[in-house]
């Protein structure tokens, strides 16, 4: 429990703070074994969970590379006083219309889904959880012509949260189990 406010410097004067992501994991919730993150999974003083999912067996998280700039993540604190809340939202893109790509956007179907985002400055955080996970919303564009978009779009929000914007503390991230190996 946070008993009183401190001094806080938030310039990052003479310091680069660049916005955007370098690393997009994935799991579907039913890949993970019970509820997570959990209040005792989290530091109360650095704010930062402290254990990773467990998964149910050979499953891990999978890595998708996305078009630079594409991804965006968001946490809003909602409610009003003694209801308040978290949301959590994801947007991101995929380029292209190979079979592949199209067959992955359909394990999506009424699947929710768990994500850990790497930042610009290495930190990873979690967007959902297993009791509220992400449901994405998928749009494809054709393109109307030469160099237009031509992809998916992904969206997804959960409301309703008990934590906000959560990083994984690092000594976690070494012990991540990533799928890597493409389709």
């Amino acid at each position: 429990m946070v008993n009183s406010l401190a001094a806080l410097d938030g310039q990052m004067f003479q310091k680069a703070n660049p916005g955007g992501a370098r690393t997009l994991l994935v799991i579907l919730v039913a890949d993970i074994v019970g509820n997570y993150p959990t209040a005792s999974q989290i530091d109360e003083e650095t704010q930062r969970i402290t254990a990773l999912p467990t998964l149910v067996a050979t499953k891990k998280f999978s890595e998708y590379a996305i078009p630079d700039g594409t991804l965006d993540y968001k946490v809003d604190d909602s409610g009003e006083p003694g209801y308040q809340s978290f949301k959590h939202s994801i947007e991101f893109a995929l380029a292209g219309s190979s079979d592949a790509l199209h067959g992955e956007m359909a394990k999506f179907t009424n699947a929710g889904a768990l994500f850990i985002i790497q930042d610009k400055s290495g930190d990873y955080a979690v967007c959902g959880s297993t009791d509220d996970p992400i449901f994405l919303k998928k749009t494809f564009a054709l393109g109307k012509k030469g160099n237009d978009k031509r992809g998916y779009t992904l969206k997804g929000e959960v409301d309703g949260l008990s934590f906000g914007y959560m990083r994984l503390q690092t000594a976690l991230v070494s012990t991540l189990e990533i799928n890597t190996v493409s389709l």
